[in-house]
């Protein structure tokens, strides 16, 4: 049989192979590839300086919706949805 000291190293070889390959690498990029090509919408200029200041201001405290007795929900709530 093999000594000891043969079979842990081939146990360790096979962890570390396992840890740096995880499947098969020549499908690598399969799922971008296939999905199809969509171009970029053109976007509005962002606001920036005193515009964007005015903005926030106007945005935090001008044209707040006040609710009954809740704190105003965050950009990331999903409240609505």
């Amino acid at each position: 049989m093999y000594s000891k000291e043969i079979i842990v190293l081939y146990f360790v070889i096979q962890y570390k192979n396992n840890l740096l390959f995880h499947g098969s690498l020549t499908r690598a990029g399969k799922v971008r590839n296939q999905t199809p090509k969509v171009e970029k919408l053109p976007k509005k200029k962002k606001l920036t300086g005193r515009a964007k200041m005015r903005f926030l201001y106007n945005k935090r405290f001008v044209h707040v919706v006040e609710e009954q007795g809740r704190r105003r929900a965050g950009p990331n709530s999903n409240k609505n949805k």
